[in-house]
């Protein structure tokens, strides 16, 4: 398991925001193999499908200047131009090809990380200079595995053109025996052979190379549970800062609610835990509405102050209830208590009435 300098293992996947920031900071799970691959494939491609244009191009330029050769003496300033039209043609036939592995190279980034573009990797890191971080990352299991790829890819570009080479020995009479032009398109399927039985190889280790990324990239970014709980409470804020906030809301509401028990027309209760106040203005309201409620303490305190204001206190325990449950405080009461409601504000006005 990993662990931090301070001791403490690394034990929680990475969150997105870690994710997020690596990326930004050009951190990325990348296979240098499935690069190299790539290129190598594409290369086997385009040599299989181009290489009767390349060894024609190369003939005609090999003519060209034979040709020149025969008919002028050699100066300083003939070979100049023989040396300038040769670099000409061998980029002519190269370009297309070097053009390839740029745009595959590309691709094959794109693919494994999608589009990317940071300076972070560009800027100087002083800590590499550091000869202890510089002794650890000698010893590290990166290090190791890119040891073992260039063993491994030494004894492939070995062995396999050794094996190919081998088996065509029995053929080279017959090939001292070709033209010039067959015995390069020979030389040109040979090295084919052998790109292509050296790719497929490859591609196997570029596979295991890029499983390990994905693995290794994850681990790195892997972090504490102190760590978790720092980056939550600077994206989410302190739980204990929160919970104050938020009681500190609640107390203000509540009162805002308290405040408006003195203009209610009736409180109703249950008789003990529940407690809920209505107020009816024929002027402005539709129907009667819940102006505050509250349960055990808080229905408590809403019977206090409507006794402290004379507001009138009805026990009617099935009401209350229904009213504590379907009506938040703001809202008017539903259809379906309309006739409860309105027994309970008759009997106010009555009393109210008989008592002026």
């Amino acid at each position: 398991m990993a662990e931090t300098p301070d001791g403490q293992e690394k034990t929680e996947q990475p969150t997105g925001r870690r994710l997020s920031k690596a990326r930004s900071e050009g951190q990325v799970s990348k296979s240098q193999e499935i690069n190299f691959v790539a290129g190598l494939l594409a290369a086997v491609l385009y040599f299989s499908l181009g290489s009767r244009v390349m060894v024609d191009g190369m003939m005609e330029a090999l003519r060209r200047m034979f040709a020149l050769l025969s008919e002028v003496q050699l100066t300083t300033g003939i070979a100049s131009d023989l040396l300038q039209n040769m670099l000409m043609d061998m980029f002519t036939l190269a370009g297309p090809f070097l053009l390839l592995l740029l745009i595959v190279g590309i691709l094959s980034n794109v693919i494994q990380f999608g589009f990317l573009f940071s300076t972070a990797p560009l800027r100087p890191k002083f800590n590499k200079l550091n000869p202890i971080n510089g002794l650890k990352s000698l010893v590290s299991l990166q290090r190791i595995l890119e040891l073992g790829k260039a063993l491994v890819k030494l004894i492939v570009i070995s062995i396999v053109p050794y094996l190919i080479i081998a088996a065509e020995l029995e053929r080279l009479p017959l090939v001292m025996d070709m033209g010039p032009q067959d015995i390069l398109q020979y030389i040109g399927m040979l090295m084919l052979r052998i790109l292509l039985y050296v790719g497929i190889l490859f591609v196997l280790l570029a596979i295991v190379d890029l499983v390990f990324q994905k693995w290794k990239f994850k681990r790195d970014l892997m972090m504490t549970r102190e760590e978790v709980k720092d980056e939550f409470r600077q994206t989410e804020g302190d739980p204990l800062v929160k919970s104050k906030i938020r009681s500190k809301q609640l107390a203000l509401l509540r009162k805002i609610m308290l405040d408006k028990v003195p203009k209610a027309d009736v409180v109703v209760t249950n008789p003990v835990h529940v407690a809920v106040a209505l107020q009816y203005d024929r002027t402005r309201m539709d129907a009667p509405q819940v102006v505050a409620k509250g349960a055990r303490l808080i229905a408590e305190r809403i019977k206090q102050i409507a006794r402290e204001h004379g507001v009138p206190i009805v026990e009617n325990k099935p009401l209350a209830q229904s009213l504590y449950k379907m009506v938040e405080v703001g809202q008017t009461i539903p259809e379906t208590l309309y006739k409860a409601v309105a027994e309970v504000l008759a009997y106010v006005y009555t009393r109210r009435q008989r008592a002026a």
